[in-house]
């Protein structure tokens, strides 16, 4: 870790005297001024055919004295710039100068400088570690660490699913960086809960958020109880964004920014008064003895889909669609969760819930919005296709492309997890 550097002030005086070669500088510069001085005296006395020649020698006996000065004092300056810049040696915490000879290395180890205190890295590796405020991260030219890539952070990474449950997810046709996925989704294989989220891309970095409603759902069994557990689980989960926000984001962007040469902005506005918002389609298997219960929570057009066999035509067909049935149903304004204070207050009265008796041998679907209205548009042979493709994701993928190049398919964020509830069936004794 780099330690810390004198003030310029004490760098420069500790500089003076140091090596044998200033005094040397200062001797010669004495020297040349005290001649100077003598031939001026002996001046007046020289014929006038040879005043030319000795004034041309005073002048360029003062000129090189100046130039050493200049010369020495110049040294003395860029010795103190390069160690502000280079850092050849460390310092103690108490600006002790260094021990003459050799500089010390870089990788000085800290614990045997007695009472240094390295400094704290800009970024945290570890995610127990405290990041620290974010005008600490405006006063340093560069981290110490480099930040994690978004695409890396816990709020952006996606979930490996549990076997025998399948996830397919892709983004839009032409989106280049993680931020710009708004989707995500959430398994608690034990539990029996999942949850699809679609970020609304009108609101502020949504993506984050998105996977916060997400997890804490299936992780909280009791987030949408109530009217009062719901405000409570909202409150938390816009905390956790907006903290997120001012302690990840924000200084990361800054130093982007930085980097860029770009000036700086207060993002302030957008984290307290626009937010983030998403969509949620969440669903608890409830085993029991015979069949099991399907408990769906819903907020806006995300899709959860029933998939049962047909025995007479041998094939699956969808037998309930929640919470839309009919894909003119799907608008540009779904009713959303979000950070501010009024959607907070808001999010119990958007939400529907409903409760099925379902059969061990079914298929629940949950999706995001566009591939949930694609289905309704042709539940049959869009069915088929996806059942089709779901085990090979470049198949999948190939699948999402032509139709949207026929225009049946939204140009927008794909997302589906496909639950078998034999999972779930309760093992003979």
């Amino acid at each position: 870790m780099t330690p810390p550097l004198m003030r310029a002030d004490d760098r420069l005086v500790a500089r003076r005297g140091q090596s044998p070669l200033l005094w040397i500088g200062y001797g010669a510069s004495v020297l040349s001024f005290l001649g100077i001085a003598l031939s001026i005296s002996q001046f007046s006395q020289l014929p006038n055919s040879d005043r030319g020649y000795t004034a041309g020698l005073l002048l360029l006996a003062a000129l090189l004295a100046s130039g050493a000065l200049l010369r020495h004092w110049r040294g003395v300056r860029l010795v103190s710039t390069s160690a502000r810049a280079d850092v050849t040696f460390a310092y103690t915490e108490n600006d002790q100068l260094p021990p003459t000879g050799a500089p010390r290395p870089l990788d000085y180890p800290a614990s045997t400088r007695p009472g240094f205190t390295p400094p704290r890295p800009l970024y945290a590796n570890a995610p127990s570690e405290a990041l620290p405020a974010i005008e600490d991260h405006e006063a340093m030219t560069e981290p110490i660490h480099p930040p994690v890539p978004f695409d890396q952070d816990p709020l952006f990474a996606l979930e490996t699913p549990p076997t025998g449950i399948i996830v397919l997810t892709l983004p839009k046709e032409e989106m280049q960086l993680a931020l710009e996925y708004e989707d995500n989704y959430a398994i608690h294989g034990a539990a029996g809960r999942f949850a699809v989220t679609d970020g609304v891309a009108t609101s502020f970095v949504p993506r984050p958020y998105a996977r916060i409603i997400a997890r804490s759902f299936v992780d909280q069994p009791d987030a949408a109880r109530d009217q009062q557990s719901c405000e409570a689980w909202l409150t938390q989960c816009a905390i956790t964004w907006s903290q997120w926000m001012r302690d990840r984001w924000v200084p990361t962007i800054a130093r982007q920014r930085r980097i860029a040469g770009k000036p700086p902005v207060d993002y302030t506005e957008q984290i307290d008064h626009k937010g983030a918002q998403a969509t949620l389609i969440g669903c608890a298997v409830v085993p029991g003895p015979s069949s099991p219960q399907l408990m769906l929570t819903s907020v806006g057009d995300a899709q959860c889909f029933l998939v049962r066999p047909d025995p007479q035509q041998g094939k699956k067909r969808i037998i309930s669609a929640f919470p839309l049935q009919d894909p003119a149903q799907f608008n540009a304004n779904p009713a959303t969760l979000g950070t501010r204070r009024e959607l907070i207050a808001a999010g119990w009265s958007r939400m529907t819930s409903v409760v099925y008796d379902v059969d061990y041998g079914d298929l629940v679907i949950l999706t995001s919005d566009a591939l949930g209205q694609w289905l309704l548009r042709d539940p049959i042979d869009h069915l088929r296709l996806l059942l089709a493709t779901s085990s090979a994701p470049t198949r999948f993928a190939e699948l999402i492309a032509q139709q949207r190049q026929l225009g049946t398919l939204e140009d927008d964020d794909i997302t589906a997890v496909l639950v078998p509830l034999a999972l779930y069936r309760p093992q003979l004794p």
